[in-house]
């Protein structure tokens, strides 16, 4: 371990994120009949991993008061990006440049629908809806914690909003 760094997680994270892609390329050919199994695992492993290296640099700069825009901004420059190009290219390919759907894809909001019926056209932009949402709503989360005014009693039900909401929208997204 560096200072600030774990290597062996980047490892963990790198080959997750690594077989994800291969399962994605592999699924379109359908060569490895265990490739969801595969990718499953790997975004499970992946996930928590970000999340545990997430964690730090936002605890930090909500405890540091650092500007969180910056944070934010050198986040979204790394991810959106590639994906935007990527989004354009299968938009403009599949004729759904500039539909409903496309715009949910633009701003992340394709998989909050609770089971309303959408074209699923780019289904692997789901995991990067997660990550962005996080980007948003853990900062936000840590401020509102901070703030010596709010009730414990506030803060629990906001927690169990926040927890009861994204267990439902994933109830939405996985059975309906």
């Amino acid at each position: 371990m560096t200072k600030n760094r774990y290597i062996g997680l980047d490892y963990v994270r790198g080959i997750s994120a690594l077989s994800v892609a291969i399962c994605h390329y592999l699924m379109r050919i359908d060569v490895l009949p265990a490739y969801e199994l595969i990718a499953a695992i790997a975004v499970e492993a992946f996930f928590p991993l970000s999340g545990f290296v997430l964690a730090k640099q936002i605890i930090r700069v909500t405890q540091t008061r650092q500007d969180l825009r910056i944070f934010l901004v050198r986040r979204w420059m790394r991810t959106l990006p590639p994906y935007i190009v990527a989004l354009l290219a299968i938009s403009v390919f599949l004729d759904q440049l500039f539909t409903v759907e496309f715009l949910g894809y633009l701003f992340f909001i394709n998989y909050a629908t609770l089971g309303i019926d959408i074209q699923d056209f780019y289904p692997v932009a789901w995991s990067l809806a997660v990550e962005e949402w996080y980007y948003i709503l853990f900062p936000a989360f840590l401020i509102v914690m901070t703030i010596k005014t709010v009730r414990r009693k506030h803060l629990l039900a906001f927690s169990l909003i926040f927890v009861v909401f994204f267990l439902l929208l994933r109830l939405g997204i996985f059975y309906s």
